[in-house]
């Protein structure tokens, strides 16, 4: 078991170098292990290319026949736009799968390590089960509930404000938080600002102080207030943008004439149940919401907060834009994250709290 736990810890620090590139795909990693050595390891590296057990076999340094073979979740059973891993596995004759978690695919659950145990490989199920759905949150919450999972992100003073009473917020955090947060994006599938940031700050939203890949964006603009000259409209051609408006706004918008994708509503308010129902299908199970107080205070009084990147800086204003708008609870009543760390960010103090867990 010890033996188990250790080489799984590694197959999930594998995984975990896929970071934002594996998306809708989940992220893993494999370690193929004989007579007490390492002898292949592999990870999902990209969505559309080959999954972390033909990379492992591929890489492997000695025959896998006979061998074990460590997988962070269930391998596939069926050929999507690569081919399947259980066969796979069964026809290189692995003596031993052992599997963190199975897949929540309904697709997959549980029929993988059906093929492998109908082919004599014996399975162990569960090691750092826990770990390997913490890795892959998005996806499980997109297979479960069919919904994006939502990170929601902020900073702010050490007197609570997001910004100063002109409605300046550069910068509240410092430039170690900063890197955090581009981080952050490079690993969600999406941004997501109101219509509010677009005119205050005229944002890019692409990731620029660390490498990474860019995000989707999108921009909550009931009205279609959004300028044809902001940032984000310009570059939409570059990356892929979208715009949550209401039906009859969007019918007489110029921005009809940009690289916008459109999401359209009727009525008043964004139905954000069916709004993300619709977002989810565009691919995009994870989202960064990085928006003012009246779009995280909107999704938050709906229902959808998964987790809380939080950045407090030592910084005091005294006056300005509160983080939260039009929430008021009883002590009694307050949500409070399930999982909270704590860490130093260079000048700051940077609170993860994690909400909701799948």
């Amino acid at each position: 078991m010890i033996d188990d736990q250790y080489y799984m810890h590694r197959a999930l620090e594998l995984a975990r170098r896929g970071a934002g590139l594996t998306s809708p795909n989940p992220m893993v990693g494999a370690v193929i292990v004989k007579g007490g050595k390492i002898i292949g390891e592999g990870w999902h590296e990209k969505f559309g290319e080959a999954h972390a057990e033909v990379n492992a076999v591929k890489k492997a340094v000695a025959p896998v026949s006979g061998a074990t073979i460590y997988v962070t979740l269930e391998p596939c059973s069926y050929h999507g736009k690569t081919p399947a891993c259980a066969p796979m596995l069964v026809r290189e004759a692995f003596r031993r799968v052992v599997i963190a978690v199975r897949d929540p695919n309904p697709k997959v659950s549980g029929a993988g390590i059906e093929i492998l145990k109908q082919n004599g490989i014996e399975v162990t199920e569960g090691i750092e089960s826990k770990l390997a759905r913490q890795l892959n949150q998005p996806f499980f919450k997109a297979m479960q509930v069919s919904l994006p999972y939502l990170i929601h992100k902020s900073a702010v003073t050490i007197d609570a404000f997001i910004a100063d009473s002109q409605g300046q917020s550069k910068w509240i955090s410092c430039e170690e938080s900063r890197r955090t947060v581009h981080q952050l994006r490079a690993e969600a599938d999406a941004v997501l600002v109101g219509v509010n940031t677009v005119l205050a700050d005229d944002p890019e939203l692409t990731v620029r102080l660390i490498q990474g890949r860019n995000p989707k964006r999108i921009i909550a603009d009931p009205n279609c207030r959004t300028p044809f000259n902001a940032k984000m409209v310009q570059t939409a051609s570059e990356a892929e943008t979208f715009i949550i408006s209401r039906e009859k706004s969007w019918r007489h918008s110029p921005l009809k004439n940009s690289p916008l994708i459109p999401l359209l509503f009727e009525g008043e308010m964004i139905p954000w149940d069916e709004m993300l129902k619709t977002i989810l299908q565009q691919g995009i199970q994870s989202i960064l919401v990085e928006g003012g107080a009246i779009l995280q205070s909107s999704l938050i009084a709906a229902g959808h907060l998964d987790r809380l990147e939080l950045f407090i800086s030592p910084k005091s204003i005294g006056k300005g834009h509160r983080m939260m708008q039009f929430l008021e609870k009883k002590m009694g009543e307050a949500d409070a994250g399930i999982h909270n760390t704590w860490k130093v960010s260079g000048e700051d103090a940077h609170l993860s709290s994690t909400y909701r867990v799948y």
